[in-house]
């Protein structure tokens, strides 16, 4: 079963109830700190009443279908929300904070997230590159201090860096954010790589529950994770990759964006050269490189 949140926090059910209608029907109809400000449930009760109580309605089956499912429904006011994801509210970008956050896993959010890094790349990355994103994923992951690795999971360079964090003796948890319902993931391939995340660190989610992916909500989870966490690192990724807007993105909440440089002639690192040229990120060689950025975090 999912860890009860209304039992362990202030938000009530009728307050949880209305802020995934929002999540569900209205995700940015209105400004963030409107809807924290006034209420959900004031924002809700602005709709007609016969819409208003559908709307309640497909949100509390929902709580309830999540629940049987080891599924939690994370909001504003809860004690796991993580209150760093609101910086998303105040960079002008046309992109805010998310209403709701569903988490399963056998962690607290905000203690997954308290040493944590995004450390991404390309789905259709080269070898090296993703033999790279192991080892960084184990150096970073590994030992007492270890950071938590947090990225999509794709294929590629974000399987790989959490597939190495995963190998270290002594582990940190591991965060998967994905851009689509969490109830989706068993009918995905390699379910098997999802529970290992879930069992020991946390799978999240700002898509409601059976929503599909899509490009925005692709781009939406790396601004979440870029928020979410204390730095981000590009191993690989081309010119036109979302990484690349993720990386902006965290450069414009003042998060620290590394990059390896990859070789002059491989389009698979064009866009980790792009991000050096325009001032976003800065250049690493190695493990010790990143591990030196983040020492200076703590």
């Amino acid at each position: 079963m999912a860890q009860d949140s209304s039992a362990t926090s202030p938000v009530d059910f009728e307050t949880r109830v209305a802020y995934v209608a929002l999540s569900i029907f209205a995700p940015g109809a209105w400004p963030f700190d409107t809807i924290t400000g006034e209420g959900p449930s004031a924002k809700l009760a602005e709709l007609p009443p016969p819409v208003a109580n559908r709307r309640r309605e497909t949100a509390s089956a929902m709580l309830s279908r999540a629940d049987r499912l080891g599924i939690r429904a994370i909001v504003p006011g809860d004690d796991e929300w993580p209150h760093q994801i609101a910086d998303l509210n105040h960079d002008n970008a046309l992109r805010g904070a998310p209403l709701c956050l569903w988490a399963r896993g056998t962690g607290r959010l905000p203690d997954v997230l308290r040493r944590s890094i995004l450390l991404t790349g390309a789905a259709a990355a080269s070898d090296t590159g993703k033999q790279l994103a192991r080892q960084i994923g184990y150096e970073l992951g590994d030992g007492p201090g270890g950071w938590t690795v947090a990225n999509s999971g794709r294929y590629g360079i974000d399987a790989s860096a959490i597939n190495g964090a995963s190998i270290a003796t002594d582990r940190a948890p591991r965060l998967v954010m994905l851009p689509h319902g969490l109830d989706l993931y068993r009918g995905l391939a390699r379910p098997e790589f999802y529970e290992a995340v879930a069992a020991e660190g946390m799978l999240v989610s700002a898509v409601p529950l059976g929503g599909e992916s899509s490009r925005p909500t692709r781009l939406g989870s790396l601004e979440a994770l870029a928020a979410m966490t204390a730095a981000t690192v590009v191993v690989e990724a081309p010119i036109r990759s979302l990484c690349l807007a993720g990386a902006r993105r965290a450069a414009m909440l003042r998060r620290p964006v590394m990059v390896f440089p990859g070789s002059e002639r491989d389009a698979v690192s064009a866009g980790n050269r792009q991000l050096v040229t325009e001032g976003t990120a800065r250049l690493v060689s190695g493990g010790p490189d990143v591990a030196s950025v983040l020492a200076s975090l703590s």
